[in-house]
């Protein structure tokens, strides 16, 4: 399996004009490689059977307009989650995720039953969307952005 980000150097370039050029250091550069086939298959497959959600409503697979797989290797999956404004998600659940809060302010997300399980307008005054939050896991649920900003959140998603 290649490696799922590659480090490389930048060749220096050589100009022989210029003599001092050859003498700069070599530049490190990121190249991401694209999410590969596993990334369309369900997430349980990556990992222990430990969630007792069906594997056709994981986030990637059930959302995939909302969800797209950016980053994933043998320990996480790395999504981008975009909620546009007025939009809502359709049900789906998460494993153990680290998400950082890229874009928007509120949300509203309901249990597959239509129950409320977290509206953040209800919150005290003053409260705001944290930068980063931890979840142990999302059960099955739909978001919905009230705002008139897209939500967008990376979530790193633990597979053990």
């Amino acid at each position: 399996m290649p490696p799922d980000l590659r480090w490389h150097k930048n060749p220096t370039p050589q100009t022989p004009s210029d003599p001092g050029h050859a003498k700069q250091p070599p530049v490190a550069v990121r190249t991401a490689i694209r999410p590969t086939e596993a990334s369309q298959t369900p997430y349980r497959a990556g990992m222990a059977d430990t969630y007792p959600w069906p594997a056709h409503l994981d986030g990637a697979i059930a959302a995939p307009d909302h969800h797209h797989v950016i980053f994933e290797n043998d320990e996480v999956r790395v999504l981008k989650t975009v909620v546009p404004a007025g939009d809502t998600t359709p049900v789906h659940w998460h494993p153990k995720t680290l998400m950082y809060v890229v874009s928007g302010k509120d949300f509203v997300r309901w249990s597959d039953s239509g129950e409320v399980m977290f509206d953040s307008r209800e919150q005290p005054e003053g409260w705001e969307l944290p930068d980063v939050l931890w979840s142990e896991s999302t059960p099955l649920h739909k978001l919905w952005n009230p705002c008139d900003v897209d939500l967008v959140v990376i979530g790193v998603e633990l597979k053990s």
